[in-house]
């Protein structure tokens, strides 16, 4: 079974209710990509199907094992590729469809097979069509007495009220820089491995793990930084061009958290705060663009981004054009600013 990092409260209190035997019928684990939502939501559910309920979850016991597994017959963990897979389709939709919930509510209907309730857990919630989501809060309204809800999102407000309003929200705010480096030390990170990634991952400890197993991760974020100083210097076809491509990225959240993180950081060296910050091995880029863009231009950006992911992430708006108004806002540093903020970095 996964640990849990982090989320101290959270996780004694869900303990308490699983081994009280008193779940209410819905929950709803609120907060950022990979802060752990899924993970807790798994960690419940074990609480909830575990045989030893005076200390569940044991980690010991048959029903621990399965669902550490993904193998318990009474709790389901529902993503995009479940869907996939249980409808039959090709391709993995970006939504939840009606279909997918009334073939899970004729599941709920059947009494568990092994534990004293069944476990559904939907990730990422907020995806539910509007059509999905008022066949959903039928089961929210009459769920089956032996039925535990768990559904985890990015966004509260993305969902509607009345679903909100039939779910026990729970909060999951970033963890603490020192959890997330323990636990990268306990998986084998070096101390300097474990301070840099802790500080990147932005209090997520999902991220920083996977940063860990995966250095094509850190690849990435490097070369979407170097998107971003290209941009600063580019021309308005060439923002476009890349607006483009950013509009078909599959990871235009994470790049929007990266960037808005960036310039965070600028804003910081403007203020002559003490803060740390975030991108540390970017501090010569920084410092460049912080002594050349006026502290209003950064300020605005911020806001721009932070909009333009409330709108990619809550609505169905045009993602190319929400990048166009993006790039486009983005403040301009001359050609030779732009080159030495490059060269700095690479310095």
């Amino acid at each position: 079974m996964q640990a849990v990092i982090g989320h101290r409260r959270a996780v004694e209190y869900l303990g308490r209710v699983a081994r009280r035997g008193t779940p209410a019928h819905a929950y709803l684990l609120v907060g950022p990509p990979q802060v752990g939502k899924l993970t807790l939501a798994r960690w419940f559910a074990s609480a909830l199907s575990c045989e030893a309920r005076d200390e569940a979850p044991c980690g010991r016991c048959r029903a621990c094992d399965l669902v550490a597994a993904g193998r318990h017959p009474d709790v389901r963990v529902v993503d995009l590729e479940a869907q996939r897979l249980l409808l039959g389709e090709k391709r993995q939709a970006s939504v939840y469809k009606v279909e997918l919930v009334r073939r899970l509510q004729a599941d709920l209907a059947l009494r568990p097979v092994e534990a004293a309730r069944k476990v559904l857990i939907l990730a990422d919630a907020e995806r539910m069509t509007p059509q999905a989501a008022n066949a959903f809060l039928k089961t929210l309204e009459e769920p089956p007495p032996f039925v535990v809800l768990v559904l985890t999102a990015q966004d509260e407000e993305a969902l509607l009220p009345t679903i909100r309003s039939r779910c026990q929200v729970l909060t999951l705010r970033p963890v603490g820089l020192a959890e997330i480096q323990e636990a990268l030390l306990a998986r084998g990170a070096s101390p300097e491995e474990a301070s840099r990634l802790a500080r990147l991952s932005e209090g997520r400890p999902g991220w920083a793990l996977q940063a860990l197993e995966n250095p094509e991760w850190l690849a990435a974020r490097q070369a979407e930084l170097e998107r971003l100083h290209h941009l600063l210097g580019a021309t308005r076809s060439e923002r476009l061009l890349a607006a483009e491509e950013l509009a078909r990225d599959g990871e235009s959240q994470e790049v929007l958290r990266l960037w808005a993180g960036w310039w965070r950081d600028v804003l910081l060296l403007q203020s002559g705060a003490q803060t740390p910050l975030r991108h540390a091995d970017q501090r010569a880029a920084l410092e460049v663009a912080a002594r050349h863009l006026p502290v209003e231009s950064v300020q605005q950006v911020l806001k721009t981004i932070q909009r333009a992911a409330r709108l990619l992430r809550s609505t169905n708006v045009n993602a190319e054009l929400v990048w166009d108004v993006l790039v486009l806002s983005l403040p301009y540093l001359s050609t030779r600013q732009a080159n030495t903020a490059h060269q700095r970095h690479h310095g």
